[in-house]
């Protein structure tokens, strides 16, 4: 009985199972542009300052880890406070606000992926200020955005003036 064994490599050989091919060397892939970012930067801008922060805010349609998540707004709120600090070094504010946060890249978002986007940036901003975000704040929260063909946040932040009443 013994004799009627045969080794692996011979039944192989004799069932004509094929041997794996070599793997064809993927396409050489094409160099990414680099991302353009506008520069940071800061001013007094109509009684008001106003603050470019290079972010590439993502829309809510995209589908992210919530680990990636965390760590994209973690940032996002460190470079937009480093500015704001930057900027009040230079202008005190007081008194009630008008927080104009705008959108800047090359492809318009609908409003509500607008605001999902900057949900992190008014966040961060409504922090520094020290007030809430909440829409009976006395804070007011406004957000656009722009074509442009480089990614970035402009926040300005102007005293709010009081309506004239009709009375």
């Amino acid at each position: 009985m013994a004799a009627n064994r045969i080794s692996l490599a011979e039944w192989r050989k004799l069932a004509g199972k094929p041997r794996k091919a070599a793997k064809a060397k993927p396409a050489a892939k094409r160099p990414r542009k680099p991302t353009p970012f506008v520069a940071p930067a800061y001013g007094i801008v109509d009684g008001g300052i106003e603050v470019t922060v290079p972010l590439r805010l993502k829309s809510l349609n995209k589908q992210e880890n919530g680990f990636a998540r965390h760590r994209r707004v973690k940032m996002e709120h460190e470079a937009i406070v480093r500015l704001l600090n930057r900027a009040m070094r230079v202008y005190g504010l007081i008194g009630h606000q008008l927080v104009t946060l705008t959108r800047l890249g090359p492809v318009l978002l609908d409003d509500d992926n607008n605001f999902g986007a900057l949900k992190a940036s008014t966040d961060a901003t409504a922090r520094w200020l020290g007030v809430s975000d909440a829409p009976d704040s006395p804070t007011k929260f406004v957000r656009k955005q722009e074509k442009s063909p480089a990614f970035g946040v402009k926040i300005r932040i102007e005293p709010l003036k009081k309506e004239a009443s009709n009375g």
